[in-house]
């Protein structure tokens, strides 16, 4: 039920979270692109999410892909908690604070 799909939800986020703090960026994507497909439209964490997916592309050497994602999270998010004074573009400011 709703519980189960909530849980699971939490789990990829938490899956995500560990292996980005641990630089593995590579099964960090994997788990937030799961968690992402899982959480749908709406969901409270896609800032970070993106933010997160973002800095796994550009640690994967792409770059462009990277700057996509930021571009499409600035537009969807124009007010995020997850920015920082920065020096620098809007998408820098969402990349400084990727850690």
């Amino acid at each position: 039920g709703n519980a189960t799909a909530d849980l699971r939800r939490d789990a990829l986020f938490a899956a995500a979270e560990f292996a980005f703090r641990k630089a593995d960026y590579k099964q960090a994507e994997l788990h937030l692109k799961s968690y992402a497909a899982a959480a749908g439209a709406g969901d409270p964490r896609a800032d970070d999410v993106a933010r997160k997916l973002a800095r796994c592309r550009y640690e994967a050497g792409d770059a462009a892909g990277a700057a996509e994602i930021l571009d499409e999270a600035l537009k969807r998010h124009g007010k995020t908690p997850y920015r920082v004074p920065y020096c620098g573009s809007a998408r820098s400011k969402l990349i400084a604070c990727c850690h």
